[in-house]
């Protein structure tokens, strides 16, 4: 019986796909699969030879479409994700398929590293999740546990329709629409790595996330949180350093008091919060000059200055 099957989507062969496919496979066992969805014009050389290695051409497919594929193709107990540029731990798969049985969860998901290809670690200026006590809440704040470390049971993945509503643009979406209602497994060990490179698709062209506002707006609702506009909400999950639109703050300020008040005590994870209000203060010079959280700021600032600064590790 097959162990796991681990479902890659690529839209280009090259190094970086090699590169991925190699840490993936030393990661795997003799009993695992690794599917290989193929959405290029292109035929796969397919230069590794392995028996547990299949590829399966899906021209012009998006990435959504490719995982749901991928799933309805897998014959393995548990599933579990690859990006085509990444890389992982040697031990991903045996700690995640650990974690998922001692906890009896749907779906386990780990920390990500960030790194550029001259393999330099990148830190998350908007934060990382800090502790084991993952809550879907944090999901209102931006895509934290909507990454390609997922590993989860087949026979749950095909209960919920993973990947195949319609409200599924993104990775991101199918995370607001069912990781509240999963049994979860947060590993905060770093076991995924994650490449930045001039050409990844997230940033030629990125996910236009046609159902966000649909899903976040649903959830927060479930939550029983204040609502806010479409802009608001754009604005409070995606802020980027020195361009934030002007935007009254008043309503996204009270989100956020209420939504403090959700976070599970101890976790550590109230930094995601005040970080995003930092860039959101920031760029207002009324609230910069009151309530500002000048801790935050400075270690973003340190944070940042690391990523340009730092050598190779």
């Amino acid at each position: 019986m097959t162990r796991l099957t681990v479902i890659l989507p690529f839209h280009v062969e090259n190094f970086f796909l090699h590169q991925a496919i190699r840490s993936t496979l030393l990661a795997m066992s003799e009993d695992d699969e690794l599917i290989l969805i193929n959405t290029s014009n292109s035929k796969f050389s397919n230069p590794h030879h392995h028996n547990n290695v299949s590829v399966v051409d899906s021209p012009g497919s998006h990435y959504i479409p490719a995982l749901s594929l991928g799933i309805s193709l897998a014959v393995g107990k548990y599933i579990a994700l690859m990006n085509s540029d990444d890389l992982v731990s040697i031990r991903r798969f045996e700690k995640q398929i650990n974690q998922l049985d001692s906890d009896r969860s749907d779906l386990a998901f780990s920390g990500v590293q960030k790194f550029t290809g001259r393999s330099r670690k990148i830190f998350p200026i908007l934060g990382d999740v800090s502790s084991n006590q993952y809550w879907p809440g944090l999901l209102l704040l931006g895509s934290y546990g909507a990454n390609a470390s997922w590993l989860f049971r087949r026979t749950w993945a095909k209960d919920i329709e993973l990947f195949s509503s319609k409200l599924d643009t993104s990775d991101w979406t199918t995370a607001l629409r069912v990781l509240p209602d999963s049994r979860i497994s947060y590993l905060p060990e770093k076991l995924y790595f994650y490449r930045m490179h001039k050409d990844q698709v997230t940033r030629t062209n990125p996910e236009k996330h046609a159902t966000l506002g649909e899903t976040w707006s649903n959830f927060n609702e479930r939550l029983k949180l204040p609502m806010l506009s479409k802009n608001e909400i754009r604005i409070l999950i995606l802020p980027k350093l020195g361009k934030v639109e002007k935007v009254e703050l008043k309503n996204i300020v009270n989100w956020s008091n209420e939504f403090r008040n959700l976070i599970p005590p101890n976790s550590g994870n109230d930094s995601l919060l005040r970080r995003r209000l930092v860039i959101l203060k920031s760029v207002h010079p009324f609230e910069t000059a009151t309530n500002f959280d000048l801790p935050i700021m400075l270690r973003m600032l340190a944070e940042l200055s690391w990523n340009f600064s730092k050598p190779r590790i």
